[in-house]
């Protein structure tokens, strides 16, 4: 019975999609835009910066992490390497 609760909150978890990490790359500086995919862009109203992140160029490569099941995004650092 144990086993079978343990599976049902895994998944449940799992569906709910807490947090992920996720990759971005800046389209624009001002106003500050993120693309994610072809159809998924962040503006500054969607991300929370840290102060890891400055003299963001377009094209840089970042790391994200997604909160809020998706409504917020923590910029974590900017790809220097691949």
């Amino acid at each position: 019975m144990l086993e079978i609760i343990r599976r049902a909150v895994a998944e449940a978890l799992s569906q709910w999609q807490l947090t992920d990490y996720t990759p971005g790359v800046v389209e624009k500086i001002s106003p500050l835009q993120l693309k994610l995919r072809d159809d998924l862009y962040l503006t500054k109203e969607n991300l929370i910066m840290t102060d890891k992140i400055s003299d963001l160029t377009v094209g840089d490569k970042l790391v994200l992490l997604r909160v809020m099941r998706g409504q917020k995004y923590i910029v974590l650092s900017k790809v220097v390497a691949e």
